[in-house]
């Protein structure tokens, strides 16, 4: 039986005031999102206040050097909770990707987009090593996102 991640309610609440950048318990710093500095905090509603809207860029696998899907999210913790809940028929959950390797994030939805069409036709390698740069572990760093 697959598991159940928490519903979206649940998480946002245990991410306000966490430290982006220190997350990783494999010793490493998350990736640095776009325009982001080191103490940079997820704002409480992710994705619901219009006046600090984030967008972000992300990249999923379903193991270290596995397959690899890149998207772009207005919501990544509520995007992380459908990908990882099936909950929308798709690539993702065809191949069982849903851990959460990578991201990046905009205030710009044009830019946001325009890094995910770019990072959709770089080469496997060159996206291997964007991973592993900050993630070398290809920790789920989703799970970091939602523990209190």
């Amino acid at each position: 039986m697959s598991r159940i991640y928490p519903a979206v309610e649940d998480v946002i609440p245990a991410v306000v005031g966490r430290d982006l950048m220190n997350i990783s318990e494999c010793g490493r710093f998350l990736p640095k999102a776009a325009g982001m500095t080191e103490g940079h905090v997820i704002p409480a509603a992710v994705g619901r206040d219009p006046m600090n809207k984030m967008y972000y860029t992300y990249i999923l696998s379903n193991r270290k050097n596995g397959v690899l899907y890149t998207g772009v999210t207005s919501n990544l913790i509520k995007r992380m909770h459908e990908h990882k809940n099936n909950l929308v028929e798709g690539f993702t959950s065809r191949y069982n990707v849903h851990n959460l390797v990578y991201f990046e994030g905009y205030e710009d939805v044009k830019e946001a987009i325009t890094r995910e069409k770019h990072l959709k036709v770089w080469k496997r390698e060159w996206k291997i090593r964007l991973i592993e740069k900050d993630n070398p572990c290809w920790e789920d760093l989703y799970e970091g996102l939602i523990k209190e």
